[in-house]
């Protein structure tokens, strides 16, 4: 039911709407529809016989065929859809209704079809002869007073406005420019078109020849033909092209023009106003340098100049040495082009490019490359530098070993290197490589492998190494070891198969070194230590002079208590603080029992402290220790010492607070870099770490602590070298320039993946 109400507004309103236009109203059903066909209008009407007629309504492409007064039947449908039809209207059809046949019933209009007069086309004058934009054309027939445009093929049209003249029998009309031969059409107001049987001929340029051939960027090109003033773009191959506006001159027999730079062999297009394209059948040919030498200046070496010379080398965009990127810096002065042999220049020839795509090329030259002398000392103990001598050795970007191990440098002079021998390198021939790549061998260096302990690959940037815990590390010739130090104090260690394993001191803290020690050796590496916060326990605050042995009752001797050790962890420190009254000083530690467990010894009288690792071995023996009627843990006791006091200094873990994360390439050109905001720093206090991760370190890779006004944040911080992770520790004058502005760190040849603050 919805629907039906649905259907009948919607038929009310395209009745009303329709009756304001060309189309004939045809709303009410024929009485012999018995389907679902339906008629809402048609039109144009009047129409002009000839033309297509319009056909609205429901389920028209059912309707097979159409019938005109008199009873002219036309079955060549056009279904645009299920709702519109077309017909073209037959010139034998008469005024009347219209029926619309369709399977099981028809429907007629309730309107009749009516016809405009039979405007024709009778001649078109000149048809004989060609003719040109802007020549007139006489179009004869009847009714042509009702046509309101003309329009040529081409998609050129001229409106009545622009007729010459027009009249019921003759219409004369000016070629548009854009028009090509072919049918012309007239148009009425309706829209209706009528085509003539005869095609009008229009002029288009030709092309007979052009000069030069050769054709040198910049240079006059002379084109000619016929009818060359409808030429409105000159196209060349590689889509240089030149517009009309642009042209030097033109007439209807020749053209000029400057030739582009850009231009390509290939043949010339002439393009007219109309579209029609006329192609020549020569080619241009561009001209390229010729006749080119080359000459090094000094040498043919890496950042000297070479000289190339012939002809017609101002045509030159860009010189590109065999292995190089193209270089645009050059200098032409009007006979030759001097140019800087680039760092990654290899041997071979050395290309001219111009902007047409061609290139011309000299000949090859040979490079110069670096030559090794000598090398001292040979043989040379691994891990220890050697020196080579020569000449352009400042063209070396990194020298490898025998086992294939290579090593980056920066050389600092053409006449020498200096470079470690690494751990792992065997007897063989060195070989240099080049800026370029390119690589040299030199004479063979005998290396002898290390018989002391070392570590044959340090930790990466990711692994945590923390302080009071055991670190362990892959070594070679371990059974050799028979010490380890950390900055210098004997830690705990063991090796166990290829494994190290080492106590790292609590103590330790950011860069720290550590030692190997064999009989035959010893090697020292620095290593990035998460290190703990201390916390100093006074136990004993008396001054005691030990004299020369003296006991408790002389107020020599003393005791240390058990309850002062309570939760104390291995890796904890005693500390003495004294004065040395004689040499040698001398201090007892004994258990509760006065069973020695440590006897020291001071030779230095300016020493005033002593320190010293509780391991769990000495805690074990301190505390379990009984004389059955104290609590005594150690009894003090020696000779030239006065103690004033002792501690012990326990560890916790550092706070590490992480503010920023990621992967900041920091390239070779400083551009790179991580802005950190002040509030970041908000709760940092004066000692806090700034410990920046780092990875993919270069050599001669550098680091930067800016403030928020891109100047150095303290002393020495604008730039400093790096092998690894670097810190900055907070003062007082850089926590407030860091809550202020906050920091900018960056540098050069690394990347940054983490920035935290150490407490």
């Amino acid at each position: 039911m919805k629907n039906n109400i649905y259907n009948r507004l919607r038929i009310a309103l395209i009745c009303f709407t329709l009756l304001a236009g060309i189309f004939v109203v045809s709303c009410d059903k024929d009485d012999d529809n018995g389907g679902s066909v339906e008629l809402y209008s048609f039109g144009p009407s009047p129409v002009l016989r000839g033309s297509d007629i319009h056909f609205i309504g429901q389920d028209l492409d059912l309707v097979t065929s159409v019938v005109l007064p008199d009873n002219i039947e036309v079955s060549n449908i056009t279904v645009v859809s299920s709702s519109e039809i077309t017909i073209t209207v037959p010139q034998e059809a008469e005024p009347g209704f219209v029926t619309l046949k369709y399977k099981g019933g028809s429907i007629t209009t309730k309107s009749r079809i009516g016809y405009t007069e039979p405007y024709s086309i009778t001649s078109i004058l000149p048809v004989e002869t060609a003719v040109r934009e802007g020549e007139e054309v006489t179009i004869s027939g009847d009714y042509l007073n009702n046509i309101v445009k003309v329009v040529f093929q081409g998609n050129a049209s001229v409106d009545s406005a622009d007729f010459v003249s027009q009249s019921r029998k003759e219409i004369v009309v000016k070629v548009p420019k854009e028009a090509v031969s072919g049918k012309i059409i007239v148009e009425d107001i309706h829209e209706n078109q009528l085509y003539s049987d005869l095609e009008l001929s229009i002029s288009q340029p030709t092309l007979t020849s052009f000069s030069p051939t050769l054709v040198k960027a910049g240079e006059n090109v002379m084109i000619s033909g016929a009818n060359l003033d409808l030429v409105s773009e000159i196209i060349f191959s590689g889509d240089s092209s030149v517009v009309a506006k642009n042209f030097v001159s033109v007439s209807s027999t020749s053209i000029e023009i400057v030739s582009s730079a850009y231009i390509q062999d290939g043949p010339i297009t002439l393009k007219a106003y109309s579209g029609v394209e006329v192609i020549s059948s020569e080619s241009v040919t561009t001209v390229i340098p010729s006749a080119l030498t080359i000459a090094a200046v000094s040498r043919y070496r890496a950042g000297l100049e070479v000289l190339i010379t012939g002809s017609d080398l101002d045509l030159t965009t860009s010189v590109q040495f065999t292995g190089g990127t193209a270089i645009t810096d050059f200098t032409y002065n009007g006979t030759g082009i001097t140019v800087v042999i680039p760092n990654d220049a290899m041997d071979g020839v050395v290309v001219l490019n111009t902007a047409s795509g061609k290139s011309a090329s000299t000949d090859a030259i040979v490079l110069v490359k670096p030559i090794a002398a000598d090398v001292t000392p040979n043989p040379v103990d691994a891990n220890n530098d050697i020196t080579i001598t020569g000449t352009d050795l400042d063209l070396v970007k990194s020298v490898t070993f025998g086992n294939d191990l290579t090593v980056d440098i920066t050389p600092e002079s053409s006449t020498s290197i200096t470079v470690t021998v690494p751990m792992e390198a065997t007897t063989g021939e060195l070989i240099l490589t080049m800026i370029n790549g390119a690589v040299v061998n030199t004479s063979s260096v005998t290396v002898n492998s290390p018989d002391y302990c070392y570590i044959p690959v340090l930790p990466d940037s990711e692994t945590e190494i923390n302080s009071g815990k055991v670190f362990s590390i892959d070594v070679v010739n371990g059974g050799a070891l028979t010490e380890v130090k950390v900055d210098g104090n004997t830690t705990s260690s063991f090796v166990e198969g290829t494994n190290m394993y080492v106590f790292i001191p609590s103590k330790a803290s950011g860069k720290t070194e550590l030692t190997l020690i064999s009989a035959t050796g010893s090697i020292s590496y620095t290593i990035s230590v998460i290190g703990v916060s201390s916390i100093e326990t006074v136990i004993m605050n008396e001054t005691h002079d030990l004299g020369s042995w003296a006991n408790e009752d002389a107020g020599g001797a003393f005791r240390l208590y058990k309850p002062s050790f309570n939760g104390v962890k291995a890796g904890s420190i005693l500390k003495f603080y004294f004065t040395v009254s004689g040499t040698p000083g001398r201090m007892q530690i004994n258990d509760a029992n006065w069973g020695q467990q440590a006897m020291l010894e001071f030779t230095d009288e300016a020493q005033t402290s002593y320190e010293m690792e509780l391991t769990q071995g000495f805690l074990d023996q301190i505390l379990n220790t009984s004389d059955g009627w104290s609590e005594t843990a150690a009894a003090i006791q020696g000779q030239n010492l006065v103690i004033s006091k002792v501690t012990v200094i326990t560890f916790e873990a550092s706070a590490s607070e992480t503010i920023w994360t990621g992967s900041q390439v920091m390239p070779g050109d400083w551009s790179g870099n991580i802005q950190l905001s002040a509030d970041l720093f908000a709760s940092a206090n004066v000692g806090d770490v700034i410990h920046v991760k780092s990875s993919d370190v270069q050599t001669g890779a550098q680091g930067s602590f800016k403030n928020g006004s891109w100047t150095e944040i303290a002393a020495g911080t604008d730039y400093f070298d790096i092998t690894g992770d670097f810190e900055l520790t907070i003062t007082a004058d850089i926590l407030t320039s860091l809550q202020s502005g906050g920091l900018i760190i960056s540098g050069h040849d690394y990347t940054a993946t983490e920035v935290s603050i150490r407490s």
